[in-house]
């Protein structure tokens, strides 16, 4: 009856040895497959990021190429309105001046 009781136990311990064994692989398996999936996921977050930043930079580029364009469009138009100006106010002193020579008042 002891012997039963003894055997009965070690079928018990060897049943468990292969549990625990058939655990340790199972879980050394989804260890492994969560590293996998990880490192998936690691890499297209970092292309996704590296396309976001590019696309960013493209986008501030353009805004700031815009913006340029813009300010230099306003600019100029200052600029030509302040040759027009200056222009009309010159051409009155040299009209004066030509007129002077010409009368001989010079």
């Amino acid at each position: 009856m002891a012997e039963k009781i003894i055997e009965s136990i070690r079928k018990a311990e060897d049943e468990a040895k292969e549990i625990k064994s058939g655990a340790t692989v199972r879980a050394a398996e989804i260890l492994s497959s969560a590293q996998a999936q990880a490192d998936g996921l690691e890499k297209s977050e970092t292309e996704a990021c590296k396309s976001y930043r590019d696309r960013q930079i493209k986008q501030a580029i353009e805004d700031a190429e815009t913006e340029y364009a813009s300010a230099m469009r306003a600019k100029k138009t200052e600029a030509e309105g302040y040759c027009r100006e200056t222009l009309q106010a010159a051409e009155s002193s040299v009209m004066d001046i030509v007129g002077r020579i010409l009368r001989g008042d010079c």
